[in-house]
C-alpha cells in the first residue's frame, strides 16, 4: 500500500447510523490525535463515545480496502489490511475503516 492516498489529508470524520442520523464529529490535528464530539444523547451516542475510546487506545488500526489483483492470468479483487499507527499518514482512513467495519457505523470524510 502506498503510505500516502491523497495529496490534502483527511482532518474530519462525520459519523452516523441510518435511521438515527448525524450522532458526532471526529476531528484530527496535524499529529493525528482525534477529539469526538458527539450530538445529542442515547444509547447510540453511548456506543459511538466506547467505540472512540476503545479505537483510540489501540496502538495501530487496520484498514481493510480492496485490491485488484492477477491469480491464474485473470484479475480478481481481494482484500488487504494494513495497520497504520496515529504518526502514518493513512491514520484516519484506517480509522475511518474500522468505525464502519468493526463498528456498524456510517462513516464520511468532512470538510
Amino acid at each position: 500500500m502506498e503510505s500516502a492516498t491523497a495529496s490534502a489529508p483527511v482532518r474530519t470524520l462525520v459519523v452516523s447510523r441510518p435511521k438515527e442520523g448525524r450522532l458526532g464529529v471526529l476531528t484530527f490535528d496535524k499529529a493525528n490525535q482525534g477529539t469526538l464530539v458527539t450530538e445529542g444523547a442515547g444509547p447510540t451516542v453511548e456506543e459511538l463515545k466506547k467505540a472512540w475510546q476503545e479505537i483510540s487506545a489501540m496502538p495501530k488500526v487496520t484498514w481493510v480496502k480492496t485490491v485488484i489483483e492477477e491469480s491464474a492470468g485473470k484479475k480478481v479483487t481481494a482484500l488487504e489490511a494494513e495497520d497504520y499507527g496515529r504518526k502514518d499518514a493513512n491514520y484516519v482512513y484506517a480509522v475511518l475503516d474500522t468505525l464502519s467495519r468493526r463498528y456498524g457505523f456510517s462513516v464520511d470524510i468532512g470538510r
